[in-house]
């Protein structure tokens, strides 16, 4: 008798936990939102990820206007090494803000920066150098 009892508690727990898994977690899946300034011809998407566990990250996939820029989204997701160590405006470390655009086929290019952070002498640390330098004139594509 309590052996068909427990039998019958675990039967029960297990259909509980499938029926939650499929009606009540989040479903991974993404949302784009997208912007387009006035300035400078580029469109920028905010491609926020929700994952199975229901956490939730964001990218940007800048596409200018003249210039293709195929990644998918997936892709926009993978881990990519930035193209420097370290990037300021100014003096003031912006590394750290810079970061959801620091994806694979991102252009960035000192207007952009502008634009978005505000005007600044721009610079960075290169990572073979380790010296800083001005921020190239020609933009940085990641890769």
């Amino acid at each position: 008798m309590l052996f068909t009892i427990l039998r019958f508690a675990t039967w029960s727990w297990m259909k509980l936990q499938k029926v939650y898994h499929v009606c009540c977690k989040q479903r991974q899946g993404y949302i784009l939102v997208t912007e387009t300034p006035k300035d400078i011809p580029l469109i920028i998407h905010n491609v926020i990820r929700t994952r199975e566990n229901g956490e939730r990250d964001d990218k940007y996939f800048i596409s200018w206007v003249n210039q293709e820029n195929t990644t998918t989204f997936e892709e926009l997701f993978q881990h990519v090494m930035p193209p420097w160590l370290m990037i300021s405006k100014d003096g003031e470390d912006y590394t750290e803000k810079l970061h959801p655009y620091v994806a694979k086929g991102n252009f960035i290019q000192t207007r952009f920066l502008n634009w978005r952070f505000g005007e600044g002498e721009w610079k960075i640390l290169n990572t073979k150098t380790f010296e800083e330098e001005l921020f190239p004139s020609e933009g940085i594509i990641i890769k």
